[in-house]
């Protein structure tokens, strides 16, 4: 989208429909980007950034 927008082909803030439903992405004048929408938990886990390995937690039973 901020490619988009800095090439002139979209506006600095569009709505992106997925699956989960739309997501609203903004450009903003401060060059943050912000992302509106749905979220929900897809999994939990432990990353260790010293290695890049991540370990997924085990399902509650």
């Amino acid at each position: 989208m901020v490619n988009g927008a800095r090439t002139r082909r979209t506006a600095r803030k569009a709505t992106v429909t997925l699956p989960g439903g739309d997501l609203v992405v903004e450009w903003r004048a401060d060059d943050h980007v912000v992302l509106t929408g749905p979220a929900e938990l897809e999994w939990t886990g432990t990353f260790d950034p010293a290695t890049g390995l991540w370990t997924r937690a085990e399902e509650a039973a």
